[in-house]
């Protein structure tokens, strides 16, 4: 066993008697961080009574402490990383602090700051020797808070779940479905740390070992254990029987059947060589508390599979079996957004043997195989299977296997009545069939936004995700169920990738999100950054270690602003040219080839600091840095996403791409790219462009946007949810003749 010697008491009286005895690099951090240096240099000291094994320390030094080169997020300008003099720097030049450090990781991975800082508060008071110089608990809240961002690298979560499932495959009869471990209590953690500074205090010592008696928290103890200690504790069932027996342990773990998995037993005991045994702590806690623990992709796998009831035997293989169908079912039929004609736009696309045209959000099969391995642990297939009229998942052998042995369990009014017609049973909500079907659509729904991140294999998630929005899911379900083609906003798929990664909305709609930063992971749409639009996944996430900082302050939130919508700008003169606006009589000429009359323009991004967030906002400037009016966009940068569910993408034809059309299309006009298309004059007026809206209705608008893929989005912004035409590497021709037959009005070039 490997532990740093620690002290039994800590004090600031050598460092508080006046302010110019804080250090300099205590104000750095403090300043950095926005915490009191008063919270910095108690902690520090306070590691120093802490028993913590070489191996944590190490770890601290390997995955907390080193501070990686920051990435650049190009669109916002701003960086993700962290500041090399923040806390965890400062706190990590000493020995003391890396113990606290070794603490805090422990804490913030299983906890909420604030919980967090309550248990410290009270580890502070019961070891201080002088009480009249300590942080309260919101100041250790905030010092926690801005440790959490690299203590989550440190992933003591991962090895809480792997004692979880020690125990369970041990014959330790955690109940089915609460796969996720409980946390002591704020009295169980204090009495926990104390037991083991006095176990691994230097010098002599009456202390033998320590006996804890708990139930539901089991895993949790154990971890922690090993964690301070280096090796793990013993571990006994309530009548003795042995689960792991470690030579040399002196902590003794006893897991208590009696417990009712509501309110768990937790009792610390330390045994001396000559008083009798002194119990630290004997009382109750509140078991399954909220666990804000990020583990790998692995783990939570293992909790879902856990927490759904797909452990083993038919209702594993059921699920194997089930799960490729599935994803592909949804693949197929999931519709983003509202437009009905996209349904008869599919039916039509078969026209010449072309392809579907239709974009889909999920990445491509080969990032969903990878992810559906790693939920299945079976081989990775080559490709998802054919869909074959008809079929559901139901209908698949090992399924229905599944299928009967649930309705021979289930007590519902259906299955019971189905065995026995004159009983009655509970309400059909209760069937085991039926629940078959939602956990299944969950953990499809899992696959599919876990996939849409890029690189995922080091992706930290939750282990408890709270499913606030089930919309994605409800989706899901209707069609692995009926077969049939279901709608889903955009939303609700970013909404459930980004609770998974631990990223909630509380006080804002997610449809005006751009980018988060929670548990040290900033994750924002990659199309912000790439600005290309491909057929699969449009809905790709980006995500980077470590805190959003611009103008050398920390965010958490990027929403995006609503500005007012000014009067429209007047109209240049006649036969004036501007990068940003060109004359009227150069969008009014006829369509003959791709165009792009904004070339010297870009794409960029209008930041506003506000009091907690960042706001953001898409604005085009010209090479004389002149940006366009604000307001100029109608839905903002969340809206590109709702109208790329309503387009149609014509990747290639056999023709060259660049080729002129053989005469003048009267039957198209040029638009601009700030056209705001779901507005229309009825009253016969004409626009800048000369075209009078009775005839716009009746002919095809093509936005002049040839070549720039920044301002092709930009331009997504302000169609409304008009049925669209997109062109790849196609000619301009077979773009028109395409938006004609799929009924569509507008032609991104």
């Amino acid at each position: 066993m490997s532990l740093q010697p620690v002290q039994a008491q800590w004090s600031l009286d050598t460092t508080s008697t006046s302010v110019l005895s804080v250090a300099r690099g205590v104000l750095h951090a403090a300043t950095s961080d926005n915490v009191q240096p008063l919270a910095i240099i108690a902690c520090e000291r306070f590691g120093n009574t802490i028993a913590m094994s070489q191996e944590t320390c190490r770890k601290m030094e390997v995955a907390v402490l080193p501070t990686p080169k920051p990435a650049t997020v190009q669109f916002l300008r701003g960086v993700v990383g962290y500041s090399p003099n923040d806390c965890a720097t400062q706190l990590g030049k000493s020995l003391a602090g890396v113990q606290f450090l070794g603490l805090a990781s422990a804490l913030v991975n299983t906890m909420s700051p604030f919980n967090a800082g309550v248990a410290l508060e009270l580890m502070l008071k019961n070891s201080a020797a002088d009480r009249t110089l300590l942080p309260t608990a919101r100041q250790l809240k905030d010092l926690l808070a801005s440790l959490e961002h690299r203590c989550i690298q440190a992933r003591f979560m991962d090895f809480v779940i792997g004692w979880q499932k020690f125990l369970k495959d041990a014959g330790v009869p955690v109940p089915e479905r609460c796969f996720r471990p409980a946390i002591p209590s704020t009295e169980g953690l204090n009495a926990l740390v104390d037991a083991f500074r006095q176990l691994s205090r230097i010098g002599e010592s009456t202390v033998l070992k320590a006996t804890i008696k708990l139930g539901s928290s089991a895993a949790w103890v154990v971890a922690f254990a090993k964690w301070c200690l280096g090796i793990p504790p013993s571990i006994y069932l309530e009548d003795m029987t042995p689960i792991l027996e470690q030579p040399g342990a002196q902590v003794v773990v006893i897991w208590c059947s009696r417990d009712d998995h509501v309110v768990g037993l937790f009792e610390v005991t330390m045994h001396h060589t000559v008083s009798g045994p002194m119990e630290l702590l004997a009382g109750v806690e509140r078991a399954y508390k909220g666990s804000n623990g990020m583990v790998s992709v692995e783990n939570y796998v293992q909790y879902r599979l856990w927490n759904t009831g797909f452990v083993s035997g038919t209702a594993l293989r059921a699920l194997q079996e089930a799960l490729p169908l599935a994803i592909q079912q949804v693949i197929s039929l999931l519709r983003i957004g509202h437009a009905d004609n996209l349904v008869a736009t599919h039916q039509k696309n078969t026209y010449n043997n072309k392809p579907e045209l239709r974009l889909i959000p999920f990445s491509d099969d080969y990032a969903i195989l990878k992810m559906l391995h790693r939920f299945l642990g079976t081989e990775v297939m080559t490709e998802l299977p054919a869909l074959e009229s008809g079929r559901l998942i139901g209908d698949c052998a090992l399924v229905q296997t599944h299928l009967r042995f649930l309705e021979g369990q289930c007590h519902c009014c259906q299955c019971l009545r189905a065995r026995c017609p004159h009983l009655e049973g509970f309400d059909s909500s209760h069937c085991l069939r039926r629940r078959f079907f939602v956990a299944t659509s969950t953990i499809v729904a899992d696959i599919l936004a876990l996939s849409l991140f890029q690189t995922p294999d080091s992706l930290l998630v939750r282990l408890w995700t709270p499913r606030h929005n089930g919309g994605f899911q409800k989706a899901v379900s209707n069609i692995i169920s009926t077969g049939n083609s279901e709608y889903c906003d955009f939303t609700q798929i970013f909404h459930w990738a980004l609770q998974i990664v631990g990223h909630d909305f509380d006080r804002r709609e997610p449809r005006h999100w751009v980018m988060s930063c929670h548990f040290g992971q900033a994750v924002y749409p990659s199309m912000f950054e790439t600005h290309r639009v491909s057929k699969r996944g449009y809905l790709a996430l980006n995500w980077l270690p470590g805190r959003l900082r611009y103008m050398d302050e920390t965010y958490n939130l990027v929403f995006a602003g609503m500005p007012p919508p000014p009067p429209p700008p007047p109209p240049p003169l006649p036969n004036t040219r501007s990068s940003l606006y060109p004359s009227r009589d150069v969008y009014a000429q006829g369509v003959s080839g791709p165009r792009n009359f904004l070339g010297d323009s870009r794409l960029t991004w209008s930041i506003i600091i506000s009091a907690d967030d960042l706001v953001a906002s898409l604005e085009v400037r010209n090479k004389d840095d002149k940006a366009s009016p604000p307001g100029i966009w109608r839905g903002g940068p969340a809206s590109i996403f709702d109208n790329l569910g309503h387009a149609l993408l014509l990747e290639s034809c056999p023709h060259d791409p660049s080729s002129e059309l053989q005469t003048v299309n009267q039957s198209c006009y040029f638009e601009s790219p700030f056209c705001d298309f779901g507005y229309e004059d009825f009253s016969g007026g004409s626009d800048r462009a000369g075209v009078s809206s009775r005839a716009k209705r009746t002919k095809i608008a093509v936005v002049a946007v040839d070549g720039a893929d920044d301002l092709r989005l930009f331009a997504f912004s302000h169609l409304r949810r008009r049925l669209t035409v997109i062109r790849g590497a196609a000619c301009l021709q077979c773009c028109i003749d395409e938006c004609r037959n799929a009924n569509a009005s507008i032609i991104v070039l």
